[in-house]
C-alpha cells in the first residue's frame, strides 16, 4: 500500500525536505507529519545497526528498537504512525508538539551518547 501511494505522489514533492515542504506553502496534516517523525525514527534506527524487515508490523518492530533507542518516543511514534496510516481520528496539535519535542530530544541524547562514544 505504501508504495502504491508513493507512486501517487509527484517526484517534486517527494524530494522535497520537510522545511522546504512547509516553506512552500503546501500544508500537511498533523497525521502525515506523525507518519515522517516515524519515518525519521526508523531511519535513525537504521543508522544504530537494527533495520525493519519488510514483513515486520510497526508494533512488531517497537521492541527491537527501543533495545537501541532506549526513548519513550518510540512507543508514542509507532502508536501516533499506526493512528495515522489505519485509524479513522485525527492527531491532535498537542500529540504533534509532543512528538517532535521527543523527537527533538531523541536526536540531542543520540549525538551527546555518540559524542561520548557510548554509540
Amino acid at each position: 500500500l505504501t508504495k502504491l501511494l508513493s507512486a501517487l505522489v509527484p517526484k517534486e514533492i517527494k524530494n522535497l525536505s520537510l522545511l522546504k515542504f512547509k516553506q512552500s506553502g503546501i500544508s500537511i496534516s498533523n497525521a502525515a507529519e506523525a507518519m515522517y517523525i516515524y519515518h525519521q525514527l526508523i531511519d535513525l534506527g537504521g543508522k544504530l545497526g537494527v533495520n525493519r524487515s519488510p514483513s515486520e508490523t510497526p508494533k512488531e518492530f517497537q521492541p527491537r528498537l527501543f533495545k537501541i533507542l532506549q526513548h519513550k518516543l518510540v512507543a508514542t511514534s509507532t502508536e501516533f504512525f499506526q493512528l495515522a496510516l489505519y485509524g479513522n481520528s485525527e492527531i491532535s496539535d498537542k500529540d504533534l508538539s509532543e512528538l517532535k519535542y521527543q523527537l527533538s530530544e531523541l536526536k540531542k541524547e543520540v549525538k551527546r551518547k555518540s559524542a561520548e562514544g557510548y554509540i
